[in-house]
């Protein structure tokens, strides 16, 4: 004999503090490491990683903005740069240009503007060699623009380290009841009977 028990019903909540930087930042960091691919796909996968680097500043300023400053909407329309600023001064931490991550930091928000507001480039390389067998490798060259010689492998690994040490003085410079979803991507689940 088989006792049946009825269905109870249940409410299942989910809540979740969600910014675009944990998004940005796990693709950024998946993109620094080019183990084992030709030339072209690192570049591209390394420019990911810079360019999402670049890109994640924002939504981790606004995320911490929004927590740590009262009347933050007043700030929201200005550059990544002086969000940083803002944000520096509010929570008394010490910003130094010189030293890092400040300096990889401008350095972001300055490619950032480079990708956003791209301008044409004329690139020419010279290079004198010897010979007639070493000039047709040279045929297989292109020339790199300036925001093209940038893109590599340190500065890649550089803004993605630049941008985790952002988000760990930041969350260490917040209470404790502002923490949650800043340094972590985390969501809470409650279940109750109704």
């Amino acid at each position: 004999i088989y006792f049946l028990m009825p269905f109870k019903t249940i409410s299942v909540k989910s809540s979740r503090f969600y910014s675009a930087h944990h998004m940005l930042l796990r693709i950024a960091d998946e993109c620094s490491d080019t183990t084992g691919l030709n030339e072209s796909e690192s570049n591209d996968r390394l420019f990911t990683s810079i360019a999402l680097c670049s890109l994640a500043l924002e939504p981790l300023c606004n995320a911490v903005g929004a927590r740590a400053i009262q009347e933050w909407t007043e700030f929201e329309s200005c550059n990544p740069k002086a969000k940083l600023l803002i944000i520096c001064d509010h929570l008394n931490i010490e910003y130094k240009n010189e030293i890092e991550p400040w300096g990889t930091l401008r350095w972001l928000a300055a490619f950032r503007n480079k990708i956003a507001h791209p301008k044409a480039e004329q690139v020419e390389i010279v290079t004198e060699v010897i010979g007639w067998s070493k000039s047709n490798d040279l045929h297989r060259i292109a020339p790199k623009s300036k925001l093209e010689k940038i893109v590599n492998a340190a500065n890649a690994k550089r803004a993605v380290r630049a941008m985790q040490q952002l988000v760990q003085i930041f969350t260490t410079n917040l209470p404790a009841s502002q923490q949650d979803g800043i340094s972590s991507d985390s969501w809470l689940t409650l279940s109750k009977e109704i």
